[in-house]
């Protein structure tokens, strides 16, 4: 797999969230962060407002490094999951690295939901030294609980997902390992991580990224369940060649899944992206097979939809056969078969080298980029062909790379906020006039 510029790579540490050769991502992880850490009114229809810092993990987290990529509002509580993932581990190798859940009543008095590792023992790796579960991609509301993913971003431990009981206390209810086997070489074994959650047609799913241990190659797949209850998970897809399955998404009826990343096999080359839906969660239809038609497509972000549409946001990383510029675009369909493009070039900034996503505020379409060089950026419109500036590069702090995907932005008693994905990432909220 080839990585062209800076920017790219950035993606790779920060999106792609597996590993299939641990060493080999440490070691073009380092080399970039090294570079990088060196160095009430509708949005759309005002200034780029201000922000602020709601929550800030530092004093709780054990390394200086922390990002925030899970997100959820439950029982009248906001609730978030900071991660210290392994990748930050190369500035002290001694350093132990784990996630952990905290929770709020107003979004301004903050206090731990869990221990450190989500209150699990950590095992001690060759690789990693000793390994917690340090990060979250998703939090997930069903049949009255809180569902969260588990990751450990070193893949030492088993894709967990945790439910929270009546008592307040995190329980596993599904491992990656229950239906996936680890492979490879004892001393890096390739454990499955399990990624983002949705509920659809009153059932539980996840997406998992895995290996086939008869091939190697990498694939992800779908599970779901009609309780959430351990021994309940069923698999409904396979993805072959998807490095990693991206954001799901219900319109219309259907439940959309698309790709962060698609290999071509067994050359390991980078292919376009993909959407697929299902109208019964099991057959599935890919409706978007190529990228959109270009060939150099790395990467998609989350969904949304606005106003009869389904939205989604995509990479271009360079020029390519179909397109006239780099940078983040925005894509959009009516019926979910035929797109049309809406937004290209990153909002006029080549540096916005992907939407990283799409939501809904206030009356708004509003799309956050990933910028790994001077901060991701807000963007809200009315129309998705008029945009404007919902914020500073960065919301104001330069290494604020992005809000992940779906799974870091929430209104909470009517104000927005978003989880920074970052080398010191924060919960951002707008400030109100």
């Amino acid at each position: 797999m080839s990585f062209d510029g800076r920017g790219k790579i950035i993606f790779a540490c920060f999106e792609k969230e597996q590993v299939m050769s641990r060493k080999w991502l440490t070691a073009v992880c380092i080399a970039v962060l090294i570079s990088l850490f060196s160095g009430g009114t509708a949005l759309a229809d005002q200034d780029p407002p201000d922000w602020e810092i709601a929550f800030d993990p530092a004093p709780y987290m054990p390394g200086d490094y922390y990002l925030i990529a899970a997100v959820e509002e439950f029982n009248n509580e906001l609730f978030l999951i900071a991660g210290d993932p392994s990748w930050f581990r190369f500035i002290d190798p001694e350093i132990i690295t784990a996630g952990q859940i905290f929770h709020s009543p107003d979004g301004v008095i903050w206090e731990p939901a869990s221990e450190l590792g989500f209150g699990l023992p950590p095992v001690e790796d060759p690789y990693c030294g000793t390994n917690y579960y340090d990060f979250s991609l998703d939090m997930e509301v069903f049949n009255g609980s809180l569902y969260a993913t588990a990751v450990d971003s070193c893949y030492a431990l088993s894709g967990l997902i945790l439910r929270m009981n009546k008592m307040g206390v995190w329980e596993p209810v599904l491992f990656s390992t229950d239906l996936f086997e680890p492979w490879g070489d004892p001393a890096a074994p390739y454990i499955a991580q399990l990624h983002k959650l949705t509920v659809y047609n009153e059932m539980l799913y996840v997406n998992v990224d895995y290996s086939d241990p008869e091939t190697g190659f990498p694939a992800s797949a779908v599970l779901r369940s009609s309780t959430g209850d351990p021994g309940t998970w069923e698999e409904v897809a396979i993805f072959p060649g998807w490095y990693s399955p991206g954001s799901f998404h219900v319109f219309q009826g259907a439940l959309y899944i698309n790709s962060i990343t698609n290999l071509q096999l067994p050359d390991w080359m980078e292919l376009p992206e993909q959407i697929w839906r299902t109208f019964d969660g099991v057959n599935w239809e890919v409706v978007v097979p190529n990228g959109f038609g270009n060939s150099i497509y790395d990467s998609m972000g989350g969904f949304a939809d606005y106003k009869g549409y389904l939205y989604v946001g995509a990479t271009t990383y360079e020029v390519g056969p179909n397109q006239l510029d780099p940078g983040g675009q925005i894509w959009r369909s009516s019926d979910g078969t035929n797109w049309e493009l809406v937004m290209a070039g990153g909002f006029g900034n080549p540096e916005n080298i992907k939407v990283d996503g799409l939501l809904v505020y206030q009356g708004d379409l509003c799309a956050y980029t990933l910028n790994p060089y001077e901060g991701g950026s807000l963007f809200c419109s009315k129309d998705a062909q008029t945009w404007l500036p919902a914020s500073e590069p960065g919301w104001g702090n330069p290494s604020y790379y992005t809000t992940h995907l779906s799974s870091s932005q929430v209104v909470f008693k009517d104000d927005l906020y978003l989880g920074m994905f970052s080398s010191q990432g924060t919960l951002v909220k707008l400030d109100h006039p």
